[in-house]
């Protein structure tokens, strides 16, 4: 390969790196290092399809310029995001300014999205390594906030931490996932020939195991999982460790400990659980795809189908999301957030969730028409009833929700005319607001099949 080529690339990212530490990580939204950054990084996505192009007089000289020119300054570009949206002594983040300005723009999801879409395609060129990292960042971070909850480590830095798990998560959810324009995810081509290159070296994962490992993220989330590290597929031990930190955060919710959950970290949560439910639970035809033909489905990056499992995993979710509209409801976006989480699991999970238990039980908890999001609310509950096609579940669902919201109503359009009462009548029919928009969300498909 030629020295001066390489010499002259790596220098270019050694530019860049510098570049990195001062510009990543600012805090404002106007920044132009920021517009700046993110040319850098679409124009080195492109310089990597280029290499698609170029060929080579031996395989020896294709695979030194894909490690050296490719792979590894490729994981040094993301190690660098990382380690600049991370604070000491992980990473050089600086304190940042606050703002609260409760504008959509100055979130972050939205303000690092030209950053994050150009890295998750940066990603794919060293994906097992970035899942190996993550892996470890995740189960690092886990295992700090367990030691500030039990008092074993000093929870001073507690606020620093919130915003380093926040980044993590947002990373997380824009890397190994993605997301369609209508809300459909996926799990990156990238991850999933990863995995098909390890099974065809002989590396096989059992399904049972899989999900004994999932259920243990779950259920106790602070055990030692060491043993399932070269058993489990590495996108389902990351997917793991995001259940153990959603389920210890929900724990910490749950035992009263509220100054330890942070609603913007609690945000970001929601968005990659949304994200990695509805990518990994979404079916995956082995035999249409060339590539994963003879690699069967228990050793593809998917959820189990085990029924146990399914009942576990959804019980979970029900509980987190639903406890968080109980005792959170003033918070719109962070409700929103949860609704859409929930919403993840209806096309693989419906039937399960309109036969939980827990969702009654928190649901008869909930005035619906009391929160911001209830008519979001209200749709999601029809599209769940609607898509668990089961008559006797929507039946169900019809007398255990609706029925009752509807007499409230009825007893409240009874009353003479008074401010408050007026007030609950609008929201009452905010809820039917929801209820006729799910209608609509479930009938377009059969009137344009009819078509």
């Amino acid at each position: 390969m030629n020295s001066h080529l390489r010499l002259s690339t790596l220098g270019v990212f050694e530019v860049y790196r510098q570049a990195l530490r001062r510009t990543v990580y600012t805090g404002e939204a106007e920044h132009e290092d920021h517009t700046s950054l993110a040319l850098i990084y679409d124009a080195i996505v492109v310089l990597l399809r280029g290499r698609w192009r170029t060929c080579f007089a031996s395989e020896e000289e294709a695979d030194a310029v894909d490690n050296e020119l490719v792979k590894w300054p490729v994981l040094m570009i993301v190690n660098a995001f990382i380690q600049n949206v991370l604070a000491p002594p992980k990473g050089s983040r600086p304190v940042a300014k606050d703002e609260d300005d409760g504008d959509d723009d100055s979130e972050d999801r939205t303000l690092f999205q030209d950053l994050f879409n150009p890295l998750s395609s940066m990603i794919c060129y060293s994906v097992g390594e970035f899942m190996e990292n993550m892996a470890t960042n995740l189960h690092q971070s886990l295992a700090e906030f367990t030691g500030m909850a039990t008092g074993t480590v000093d929870s001073s830095r507690l606020p620093t931490w919130q915003e380093d798990q926040h980044w993590l998560m947002l990373t997380l959810a824009n890397s190994l996932v993605g997301e369609e324009i209508d809300g459909a995810c996926h799990v990156s081509g990238d991850v999933f020939d990863y995995t098909q290159k390890m099974f065809h070296a002989g590396r096989k994962f059992d399904e049972l195991k899989k999900a004994q490992y999932l259920q243990l993220c779950i259920e106790q989330p602070t055990q030692d999982r060491q043993q399932y590290a070269q058993e489990i597929d590495p996108f389902v031990i990351i997917m793991g460790e995001l259940f153990a930190w959603a389920s210890i955060e929900h724990d910490v919710f749950a035992n009263a400990s509220r100054e330890m959950i942070s609603p913007e970290l609690c945000r970001s949560t929601f968005l990659c659980l949304r994200r990695f439910l509805n990518a990994a639970s979404s079916p995956v035809d082995c035999d249409k795809w060339n590539d994963y033909q003879g690699v069967a489905a228990e050793n593809l990056p998917v959820m189990p189908k085990a029924k146990e499992f399914s009942a576990i995993l959804v019980r979970f979710v029900v509980k987190k999301v639903l406890s968080v509209l109980l005792n959170y409801g003033s918070e719109e976006k962070l409700c929103q957030d949860a609704i859409d989480c929930l919403l993840s699991l209806v096309e693989s999970h419906a039937s399960d969730i309109a036969s939980s238990p827990e969702l009654f039980e928190y649901l008869n908890s909930l005035d619906i028409a009391r929160l911001p999001n209830r008519a979001n609310l209200m749709k999601a509950l029809v599209l769940i009833g609607a898509a668990a096609n089961d008559q006797e579940l929507q039946e169900n669902m019809f007398k255990l929700i609706l029925v009752p919201l509807s007499e409230r109503f009825m007893a409240a359009v009874s009353v003479p005319s008074q401010t408050e009462v007026d007030s609950q009548i609008v929201d009452y029919l905010q809820c039917f607001d929801g209820v006729a928009k799910a209608s609509q969300s479930h009938s377009a498909p059969v009137l344009f099949s009819e078509f």
